[in-house]
């Protein structure tokens, strides 16, 4: 069976009035929800454009004063004014907290997806009908 159809059909997209001193429509929408679209567009390119630019001067930031981030690195890592070697002073310092920091991180990630599939089909409270 087909189904019924109203005798008065009208597609608001394609029907638009022209009322003299009144906001024009933008795609069927009224004055205020055009003007919110745009509002919420403007605050969008604002949203992204202040990070890209925050991004770009750090990037800027750090191309122009690279040797002193550098150097700045290498003495605070252990890697410069080494003992017997060149990377004497890492191994003994600061390289040494990465055999501390392995076994830290495989427990967690043990412990994270232990917890994902202990979790994965369990329902949670607001997911159950309400009993009556």
């Amino acid at each position: 069976m087909a189904p019924v159809q109203s005798a008065r059909m009208t597609d608001s997209s394609t029907t638009t009035e022209s009322v003299p001193g009144a906001p024009s429509a933008v795609a069927g929408r009224s004055g205020s929800e055009a003007a919110h679209g745009e509002s919420t567009s403007a605050a969008r390119r604002i949203a992204l454009g202040v990070p890209i630019a925050m991004l770009i001067a750090g990037l800027g930031l750090l191309i122009a004063f690279f040797a002193a981030i550098r150097h700045w690195t290498a003495l605070h890592t252990g890697i410069l004014n080494g003992g017997p070697d060149r990377y004497y002073d890492f191994w003994s310092g600061f390289g040494s907290d990465l055999g501390e920091a392995t076994p830290i991180s495989a427990v967690g990630i043990g412990v994270y997806t232990g917890a994902r599939k202990v979790n994965c089909h369990t329902r949670l409270l607001g997911d159950r009908p309400s009993s009556p």
